[in-house]
């Protein structure tokens, strides 16, 4: 029953990075659909009631879908990126310029779903702002892809005790492998 941790830890992670994934998904998705089409056609028309009850809807899911991101990465940031780290220096300062170009990301969606005074000017200059938050997520999506591919380090141990793909867990009492 040696695989049951790591099938627990494997299916755990799945599960995160399944959710992960469809928030990430349904983000971006939105600000294409956003820049290409609903802005075009609330420009054309020039409905400011319809563009309201548009942002009053959307709000609540765009504050769902950051915060469901901000969980789900830092767990799996916690659980899958700090081993990596232990085995390539750079995984820190690429997770670094991906969470920075996440929060740019929200920043975008936020400032468009928002109706405070203080950024009227990015939902003014909507299809501008809408282009640099797509910009921004193909940045954390090219940073994402490199990072996928670092391997975790020679001691790297799910918290439940499952080792992770590439790393081997030491035996109890017996001290980290690979110095």
């Amino acid at each position: 029953m040696d695989g049951a941790p790591i099938l627990a830890a494997a299916i755990d992670d799945s599960i995160v990075r399944g959710i992960h994934l469809l928030a990430a998904m349904l983000a971006v998705g939105a600000l294409v659909f956003q820049r290409v089409a609903l802005r075009p056609a609330l420009d054309e028309r020039g409905d400011p009631e319809l563009a309201e009850a548009i942002r009053r809807r959307w709000a609540p899911w765009v504050h769902g879908v950051i915060v469901i991101l901000l969980a789900t990465g830092f767990w799996r940031f916690f659980t899958i990126g700090l081993p990596k780290g232990e085995a390539d220096p750079s995984y820190h300062m690429l997770f670094g310029m991906k969470f920075l170009a996440a929060f740019g990301v929200f920043f975008v969606a936020s400032a468009l779903a928002g109706k405070g005074p203080a950024l009227a000017r990015f939902r003014a200059a909507g299809r501008t702002t809408l282009g640099v938050g797509i910009l921004l997520a193909l940045v954390v999506l090219a940073i994402s892809l490199h990072l996928r591919e670092i391997e975790p380090g020679p001691t790297a141990v799910h918290p439940e005790g499952a080792t992770l793909p590439g790393g081997d867990a030491p035996a109890a009492g017996e001290p980290p492998r690979g110095g």
